[in-house]
């Protein structure tokens, strides 16, 4: 009987998995900092208020022998005044936004290094709440994946590959079989 590619186990640091299908975030990713929101009431990390609250979800997953990733962004230019707790214009790699009528701020060259290490320690806590591990969040528009050169990035990227992006089950065995990524995360 020939082996279905999903269905093949695949060790993932110290979690060996039963199979390559993974979940796709269920959420909005949570935010680095008060700058880092794109929408209203997105959850965030990176006070210690914000790891004790994930503490408790955390630790329900794990109860279920569930593996836990924390899904870590800054919005940039996607985000708008009202996503700001602070009122002020989102700050962005450019002044160019997503939102009709937005008009952003390009990022200073002194709050670059302070974006950086808002994600340094973002991932810090989300590993202290107990997460199993960080995820930076990537463009989450199913669309433009294809933009993406997926075959160049398995060759120069050593990890564990998670690819999504509208997969059908015979689309994702070929990804498996062909070695294009480990892992095909399903859902939306």
């Amino acid at each position: 009987m020939e082996t279905i590619p999903l269905l093949k186990p695949y060790k993932m640091g110290n979690y060996q998995l039963s199979h390559r299908v993974v979940l796709a975030p269920l959420s909005g990713p949570a935010g680095v900092s008060e700058t880092a929101p794109g929408y209203p009431e997105i959850p965030g990390i990176w006070t210690k208020e914000h790891v004790e609250a994930w503490k408790p979800i955390v630790q329900a997953v794990h109860d279920k022998d569930g593996i836990f990733f924390c899904q870590i962004w800054h919005a940039g230019r996607v985000s708008t005044y009202d996503a700001q707790s602070n009122g002020k214009a989102p700050i962005s790699s450019t002044d160019n936004g997503c939102t009709p009528g937005f008009q952003g701020v390009d990022w200073s060259a002194d709050e670059i290094p302070q974006v950086i290490d808002d994600f340094r320690l973002t991932a810090r806590y989300a590993i202290e709440a107990g997460f199993d591990g960080v995820e930076r969040a990537q463009d989450g528009h199913p669309g433009r994946i294809a933009r993406y050169p997926l075959l160049a990035m398995r060759k120069a990227f050593k990890g564990t590959f998670i690819t999504g992006g509208g997969y059908t089950k015979g689309d994702g065995n070929k990804v498996i079989d062909e070695n294009r990524a480990d892992l095909v995360a399903f859902g939306r």
